[in-house]
């Protein structure tokens, strides 16, 4: 299984939260253990992902995974992996099934939403830690993905109560 592939990124975010004794309810941990099976099942049957797939988009998920936070526009991402930012978007778009903007945007939202509820720090602090230059703009890139604003994702959700899609 390649090292970008749903199964062991989420795979990985489970070890961390374990590693890090997060993980503490066994109904929680039961229900994280059937989410990687299903991740497994999907990427077995091959929804979504190539079996492999070309250097430049591992590389553009590489960056993207490294980088979100520095990461500005596509014409730097593209820049860095010496391509058209056109070619990029319709060759990611085509191996991963969204664009290099959408996986970064979900990047972004995954690690503001375990900053926000793994951590006591401003919403300011954690919109410039998630690559977001404004606030306003994180808050409202925020309630899109999520459907609820993350003053109130803090407040409702603790670290067991949220799953990655």
């Amino acid at each position: 299984i390649p090292e970008h592939a749903q199964p062991l990124r989420f795979l990985q975010h489970v070890y961390r939260e374990a590693k890090a004794k997060k993980i503490s309810d066994t109904y929680k941990l039961s229900a994280l253990g059937y989410q990687f099976l299903m991740e497994l099942y999907r990427f077995a049957k091959g929804y979504g992902t190539p079996s492999v797939w070309p250097d430049i988009v591992e590389k553009a998920v590489r960056l993207i995974d490294e980088r979100y936070g520095e990461l500005q526009h596509l014409d730097e991402l593209s820049g860095r992996l010496g391509i058209s930012k056109y070619y990029l978007i319709k060759l990611f778009h085509r191996t991963v099934g969204k664009t290099p903007l959408d996986y970064l945007t979900r990047k972004r939202m995954e690690k503001a939403a375990e900053l926000l509820r793994d951590t006591d720090r401003s919403l300011d602090e954690i919109a410039q830690m998630a690559g977001f230059q404004n606030v306003n703009y994180f808050s409202k890139v925020f309630r899109k993905h999520f459907g609820i604003p993350p003053g109130q994702f803090r407040k409702k959700y603790d670290r067991f109560d949220f799953l990655f899609d």
